[in-house]
């Protein structure tokens, strides 16, 4: 019995070895969580309705495009899920985004693009952190919300930049004395705050806060026209300007400020929630506006083409172009993406960890998606626009290393090119061919200059010449009564031949791009070609 004791005593030993060397050795464990399987919820809140919904909308259709997109691309990794957009209105409202979140979250949800603005962030930040949530916003951009470690990432700068901007701006106009006007929420209150702290250039009055439910803005107009009215007396209207912080409701600002005609007499500035609203170039809006001369700043979206993708499909869906906002919510959804297919993980605490390293190695619409200790959009350079000829125009932009502004003196605005080809006539297979591909070049370089900050583009204006030079110099004596004197087209040696004195006489420039004929090749002549 001893030695039988001593056997199983031993033998129970070697058991208790044994399942410690398996448990440590992984050999025969539990396995692993599944991978990520089927169809995976990822929350989208967004404003399609209140003072925020024009650009709710251009983010819905931006995000839509990064879903499709980053399933497209797991499905040629061979991956085994997918993203699914649930998307809320949060109305523009803080209290109908919390719940929004609220309901997210007893849906399982714990990843959502979103909310966009300040005050729904610091509506929401509280329930979503006790949550476990994770919210990466594409604009919040309140200085106060920079907070290193919390659940909170923000695919833009924060307004501590865009201070610097407007007093480069400032200067650059000549402005000596300014009169805020904000939003009265954290966003509105973390920028008019940045503005005063870095404006150095002249006076910058206290201004006036409005409540974020007004309805209606005639006191707040008659006692802007009163401030206004003083420094206008001291400094000259031409030194004076009002710097608008708000959402859409600009409009019913501008409604109450046209009625004084003094605010009508300075220039106007606004932020990035302001910029390319189309209700600012619309009747009875763009009259004022284009007196004053609106002129807004954004942070610009440069990613290359991923850029144009996002700029193109929300522009079609929409019929206008979308603001860096909606660039910035494409890219939210691939850095979320991105960050669980790395961690294989749908837990906002893996994936917040994840995230900065994904956002460090990526390029997306807005450009580089580096973020800094707090979260938030590292850097970025800004774009200046404004309203002209009663239209939104891109004036030039504030790069972020140079701290330098840059704007359009030349007036360019779009120039006009003309182009002779034969759409009709023996030559119309040669002219169709060569009208797509000059189309092709006038778009791609109208997207170089956009890219590269140009504030002017080009625009094609074309003539049939029916395959004959008798046609082709009447098209041309039509370019050049409209000013016209830069020529492409000229397909043939019997045309340029038909329009060369003419071109010569009106100081008109021809480039052709199929004439191979000896005879024209003449040093200094008015005619390049390229074959």
């Amino acid at each position: 019995m001893m030695k039988s004791g001593a056997a199983v005593g031993i033998g129970v030993a070697i058991v208790v070895v044994a399942l410690i060397i398996y448990a440590i050795s992984g050999i025969g464990a539990k396995p692993a969580e599944p991978a990520l399987e089927g169809e995976i919820n990822v929350g989208l809140l967004v404003a399609t309705s209140g003072d925020f919904g024009a650009y709710g909308r251009e983010n819905i259709e931006a995000a839509m495009l990064a879903e499709s997109e980053f399933n497209k691309y797991l499905e040629e990794e061979g991956e085994k899920w997918s993203i699914k957009l649930v998307t809320e209105d949060t109305q523009s409202d803080p209290e109908i985004a919390l719940e929004k979140i609220m309901a997210f979250n007893e849906k399982g949800i714990k990843l959502v693009s979103g909310p966009e603005t300040s005050a729904s962030i610091i509506s929401v930040k509280e329930y979503a952190g006790n949550n476990d949530m994770l919210l990466f916003s594409c604009c919040s951009v309140a200085p106060s919300l920079s907070v290193p470690g919390d659940n909170i990432f923000r695919l833009i700068t924060d307004d501590t930049k865009q201070g610097a901007v407007f007093d480069l701006l400032f200067e650059h106009e000549e402005i000596e004395a300014v009169v805020p006007v904000w939003r009265g929420d954290v966003w509105g209150d973390g920028l008019s705050q940045s503005v005063k702290n870095d404006f150095a250039g002249g006076v910058m009055d206290a201004g006036i806060r409005y409540d974020v439910d007004a309805e209606e803005f005639s006191a707040q107009a008659e006692d802007l026209a009163g401030r206004v009215q003083k420094y206008v007396d001291e400094y000259g209207a031409e030194k004076v300007a009002v710097l608008y912080i708000g959402f859409g409701e600009m409009v019913k600002f501008i409604e109450a400020a046209s009625a004084h005609e003094i605010l009508g007499d300075v220039r106007w500035f606004g932020s990035d929630s302001n910029t390319n609203d189309e209700a600012l170039v619309m009747e009875p809006t763009v009259e004022f506006t284009e007196k004053t001369k609106l002129t807004t700043v954004q942070v610009s979206a440069s990613g290359g083409s991923a850029f144009y993708k996002v700029r193109d499909h929300v522009e079609e869906a929409l019929g206008k172009k979308p603001n860096s906002f909606a660039h910035s919510t494409y890219d939210t959804i691939w850095l979320i993406g991105l960050a669980m297919l790395e961690t294989r993980s749908i837990e906002a605490g893996p994936v917040a960890a994840a995230l900065p390293v994904i956002a460090a190695e990526h390029e997306g619409a807005i450009g580089s998606t580096e973020l800094n200790e707090a979260g938030d959009l590292a850097d970025a350079d800004y774009s200046i626009w404004g309203v002209r000829d009663g239209q939104w125009a891109r004036l030039g932009n504030f790069d972020y290393i140079d701290r330098a502004i840059t704007l359009d003196e030349s007036g360019l605005g779009e120039v006009r090119i003309g182009m002779i080809i034969p759409e009709t006539g023996s030559l119309e297979y040669f002219g169709e061919e060569a009208m797509l591909a000059t189309q092709l070049g006038v778009a791609d370089f109208n997207d170089h200059l956009e890219e590269t900050g140009a504030t002017w583009s080009m625009s094609l204006e074309t003539r049939d010449t029916k395959s004959n030079a008798q046609d082709a110099l009447a098209g041309l004596e039509s370019l050049n009564e409209k000013g016209i004197s830069l020529v492409l087209g000229a397909s043939s040696s019997a045309t340029i031949t038909g329009i060369k004195d003419y071109a010569d006489s009106n100081d008109m420039l021809i480039l052709g791009c199929c004439s191979s004929a000896p005879s024209l090749a003449i040093p200094g002549g008015r005619r390049s070609e390229s074959c």
